[in-house]
C-alpha cells in the first residue's frame, strides 16, 4: 500500500468523486435515535473536559459538529467539501476546506476532535489518528463513530452477493461483486476494531473504549423481536455482531 503522502503527492487525495453528490443523502443518520446517541456521547465528552474546543472532520456532512455547537463554546469543521455543511446552516466563519491527514491547527489545540464514518473511507487510518492526537490536548477525546464493523459487514455483503446470484438479478450480483474487490475504496466492507484499538494504544491514547450499535433498519425495527435482541447485544456490549462501532479515545 502507498504511503499517504504519496497518494496526496500524485493528486488521489482528496479524492475527486467525494464532491457534493456524493455525500447527499444521508438522512438516515439524523433519525432521533442517532441525533439522541451521539448527543449522549459528545455531553459525556464535555462532562469530562475542562476545555470548550472542538473539531470535526469529514467529507462535508456536518452532523456531529450542529451537535457539538449546541455543548462546545468554540467549534471548527474541517471538510474535503463545504457545500453540505453550508447548505445546512453552518456559518462559513467555522469550517475549512481541507482533509484528515493535513490538519491547519496548532498541536494541543483542541478538548474533542471528531469524526463520523470518516475511517472506513480513507486509505491510511492510523495516519490520521496521528494528526489527531497531534492536534488534542492532554486528556481530548477523538470521537470516531458510523463506521461499520467489518465481521458483520463481510457477512452481509456476501449473503447480499448470493441473493442476487440465485434469483438472477446479474447487474446487482456484479454490484456487490464490484463493490467487494475495488481497491479504491479501502475499507469499504467495514473496519477491524480490534486492531484499531491497538493502533490508537501504539500511538499514545492512555485509553481506548469501543462501543458497539445498530443502525436503524426499517424494516427490521418493527419486529419485536429484532429490537430486543439488538437492545440486549448492545447491554452487553457484544462488538463482533454489531452493524457499527463507535471509538472514544483519550489522550
Amino acid at each position: 500500500m502507498q504511503n499517504i503522502s504519496e497518494i496526496i503527492a500524485q493528486g488521489k487525495w482528496p479524492p475527486k468523486k467525494y464532491d457534493s453528490a456524493y455525500i447527499k443523502g444521508f438522512d438516515h443518520w439524523y433519525l432521533p435515535k442517532n441525533i439522541e446517541r451521539i448527543d449522549n456521547v459528545l455531553k459525556n465528552i464535555k462532562i469530562k473536559s475542562t476545555g470548550e474546543d472542538s473539531l470535526d472532520i469529514g467529507f462535508g456532512n456536518p452532523i456531529v459538529l450542529e451537535r457539538e455547537q449546541k455543548i462546545f463554546r468554540r467549534c471548527k469543521g474541517l471538510y474535503i467539501n463545504l457545500d453540505e455543511a453550508i447548505n445546512k446552516g453552518i456559518s462559513k466563519s467555522i469550517i475549512i476546506e481541507g482533509n484528515c491527514y493535513q490538519i491547519p491547527f496548532d498541536s494541543d489545540k483542541f478538548d474533542v476532535v471528531s469524526a463520523y464514518a470518516l475511517l472506513h473511507i480513507i486509505p491510511d487510518i492510523p495516519e490520521f489518528y496521528k494528526e489527531a492526537y497531534r492536534v488534542l490536548k492532554s486528556g481530548g477525546s477523538l470521537y470516531t463513530d458510523g463506521d461499520r464493523n467489518l465481521f458483520i459487514s463481510k457477512i452481509v455483503r456476501r449473503i447480499g452477493m448470493l441473493k442476487c446470484y440465485f434469483s438472477g438479478n446479474k447487474e446487482q450480483f456484479e454490484y456487490w461483486r464490484d463493490l467487494l474487490n475495488v481497491k479504491e475504496s479501502y475499507h469499504q466492507e467495514g473496519i477491524n476494531y480490534s486492531k484499531l484499538k491497538k493502533v490508537l494504544k501504539q500511538i499514545g491514547f492512555s485509553k481506548v473504549i469501543i462501543v458497539p450499535w445498530f443502525s436503524a433498519n426499517p424494516e427490521w425495527d418493527k419486529i419485536i423481536v429484532y429490537k430486543l435482541v439488538t437492545k440486549l447485544l448492545t447491554l452487553l456490549k457484544v462488538k463482533v455482531l454489531s452493524t457499527h462501532i463507535q471509538i472514544l479515545a483519550i489522550k
